[in-house]
């Protein structure tokens, strides 16, 4: 059950607000131990997530559609807020430092942060706070030891093309994994953040391309076969190392000799081009195309990393 967290932490918020409408959820999983630090801060986040953040000792509000919603009615903010030109200029006296993470669309903020690699220890630089030297996710979220269930968690997709597996070579590799192993599910859709928790939680296993619920699981301690193409693990679930153990193998894609791997192909800020034969520039891959490390991913190797994960 997670439930808010009373405001007892020590730290130096100094009226830090946060506007995290943007985020994924693997950037939240690595924010946590960060903003755990935090005892004077408001968070503005999506619906998924904010019951999970508001464990932090934050007041948090809950973005819909450009819009922050008092939910849980603070008496000195109103019941609705608008995100839009005019929010830093009717707030910047209230808060000590506005930052938009991931918003890069129009706010004016004391500043801007992104997702990019070595996230951990990237956002608490970002917030200016020590990343603590003990944490634990299970503990932040209320859960009891681990008693997992007889499934195995297979999520081949991200909320982006570029790290997600073509749909031809995931289904291929579904079936071998079904196969070879009794019950390979799917994630099906949650609701909330508490709900898809319980459902990593109790999986014997999770195999999954680089997205949110593959570092969620990491972070809980779920034995984890990571599938990555243009990412790679030593700048995302490795880094969850610094607060537990849990068993990981990973499976890289064999991308073609031109790229440069990891690329971490995201928009304009991390997209590689190549030169064709007639001397103009073109993506290699992207977000509207197949990409190339993942449609030659070893299927046998993801097999082989899902036996030697349960040794």
């Amino acid at each position: 059950m997670i439930s808010p967290k009373q405001n007892t932490l020590t730290g130096t918020g100094d009226g830090l607000c946060l506007l995290m409408k943007q985020t994924g959820i693997g950037d939240d999983v690595h924010a946590i131990p960060s903003l755990s630090q935090l005892d004077d801060a408001t968070i503005f986040c999506r619906p998924f997530t904010r019951k999970a953040l508001q464990r932090t000792g934050a007041r948090t509000f809950e973005v819909r559609d450009n819009t922050a919603y008092n939910v849980n009615g603070y008496e000195d903010f109103p019941e609705e807020i608008p995100l839009d030109l005019s929010f830093y200029h009717l707030y910047k006296s209230r808060f000590g430092k506005i930052i938009s993470l991931n918003s890069w669309s129009c706010w004016d903020t004391d500043e801007v942060g992104y997702s990019r690699t070595g996230m951990l220890e990237y956002f608490a630089e970002l917030i200016g706070v020590t990343l603590p030297d003990e944490f634990s996710y299970r503990e932040f979220f209320g859960l009891r030891e681990r008693e997992p269930k007889d499934y195995i968690l297979y999520i081949p997709e991200s909320t982006e093309n570029w790290r997600t597996i073509p749909k031809d070579q995931a289904r291929m590799l579904g079936v071998l994994l079904g196969r070879n192993f009794p019950n390979v599910i799917p994630l099906k859709h949650c609701e909330t953040f508490e709900e898809m928790i319980n459902v990593v939680d109790g999986a014997k296993a999770v195999v999954s391309v680089e997205n949110g619920v593959l570092n969620l699981a990491a972070a809980l301690g779920v034995p984890v076969v990571g599938l990555h193409g243009a990412t790679s693990p030593d700048h995302t679930i490795d880094r969850l190392k610094r607060y537990g153990e849990f068993k990981e193998e990973n499976v890289l894609g064999s991308p073609p000799p031109q790229c440069k791997y990891p690329c971490y192909r995201k928009h304009e800020r991390g997209m590689q081009w190549v030169k064709t034969n007639a001397g103009r520039e073109q993506r290699c891959c992207g977000l509207y195309h197949e990409p190339k490390c993942l449609v030659q991913l070893d299927r046998e190797a993801v097999v082989e990393a899902l036996i030697n994960i349960g040794e």
